[in-house]
């Protein structure tokens, strides 16, 4: 089984051979685009977090792209720039494909040389390819068609015609062999009584059905495994897996479009969660100390306690109770939502303690 919406995207090609020349060649773009999308999405999901934020970095900008150059510079951040370190090491294998360069054996030269055939119908005097190149440049060179023909171009039907059958061959190279979209890819779904259901998206399902009950609660979504499921951020689909829908530009306070190449409609993103500027967090006030230091008759690394507490008597001494019982070592939880001083209440006792 193919990665879905490319298989669903060849499916709307193939009713499209049947129109015109245009059509067919138009279809291969949005296909061409989908590709694009995928892979830099899917790689996203392979970042691990850190302090400096580069996943949400690298979505902020996303949501706010308004053409498929964007995507291709965030994916070469993703391959060799500061976010490159970053990806599970298990997504090694997607990152050397990309970025070592290759002898025209290679499918990756394949592909590009046929994507290069067509920028030399629409520009006769485009540059010749080196010896070698890297399978980016493949993202580089359509983002760079694309603005030769659908972003900036008026050809007519014969050229697109002539551009559709190196088109084709360039796209089938990549969606056939690149790894990503031979991994297994499934929509998660959690029904309401707890139980997963899995929608296989690719090949190897098994990956995900054999989770069981996930030791994390899997949000709804699309995922892809690698040494676990990995979250595809921005790529929303639904438990039935008839449509998927990617980030478009559009970007307000409120929301951002999101596009169906398969069926052509649109829908809204919620943009609140991109809205706070993608800079590194703030140190926590309850992060530990980096070193041991002596306080009162103890060593400890507690940051100091919070200067606003509100003292909560009752809440204090039953928590200075259970923690003054010396008949065992244990731990302890103390419960609550969230924001409402369960941290302050531990801090604030655990420094009268070690001050006494």
């Amino acid at each position: 089984m193919a990665f879905l919406p490319l298989q669903k995207m060849w499916e709307r090609f193939d009713l499209s051979l049947r129109d015109s020349d245009a059509a067919a060649f138009f279809d291969l773009m949005y296909l061409g685009e989908l590709l694009v999308k995928s892979t830099v999405l899917g790689l996203i999901a392979a970042i691990e977090p850190d302090k400096d934020r580069n996943q949400y970095r690298l979505l902020h900008h996303l949501v706010r792209a308004d053409g498929i150059g964007d995507w291709d510079r965030v994916l070469q951040e993703i391959l060799t720039g500061s976010a490159a370190h970053l990806l599970r090491p298990g997504a090694q294998a997607e990152q050397k494909e990309l970025t070592m360069r290759v002898a025209p054996e290679s499918w990756q030269y394949e592909a590009v040389s046929a994507l290069h055939k067509c920028l030399k119908i629409v520009n006769s005097k485009e540059t010749k390819l080196p010896d070698k190149v890297d399978g980016r440049r493949w993202f580089s060179t359509f983002a760079q068609l694309r603005n030769s023909t659908r972003g900036h171009g008026a050809h007519v039907g014969s050229v697109l015609g002539r551009l559709t059958p190196p088109l084709k061959a360039s796209l089938q190279l990549v969606s056939t062999n690149f790894s990503l979209f031979t991994r297994p890819w499934a929509y998660v779904h959690q029904s309401l009584s707890g139980k997963y259901r899995f929608t296989p998206l690719s090949i190897g399902p098994e990956a995900f059905e054999g989770l069981g009950v996930p030791p994390v609660p899997l949000a709804d979504g699309v995922y892809w495994y690698l040494d676990k499921p990995l979250l595809v951020p921005l790529l929303q689909s639904t438990p039935e897996a008839f449509d998927f829908f990617f980030p478009n530009g559009g970007f307000s306070e409120r929301k951002f479009e999101l596009l169906s190449y398969i069926t052509g409609t649109t829908t809204e993103g919620d943009a609140t969660p991109y809205l706070e500027p993608p800079s590194q967090l703030p140190p926590s006030e309850t992060q530990g100390l980096g070193i041991l230091e002596v306080r009162g008759r103890a060593f400890t690394n507690l940051p100091p306690a919070p200067a606003q507490y509100v003292t909560r008597t009752d809440l204090g001494q039953e928590l200075r109770d259970v923690l003054d019982f010396q008949e065992r070592h244990q731990v302890i939880t103390v419960f609550g939502r969230g924001c409402i001083g369960n941290t302050s209440l531990s801090l604030t006792v655990l420094d009268q303690l070690s001050s006494e």
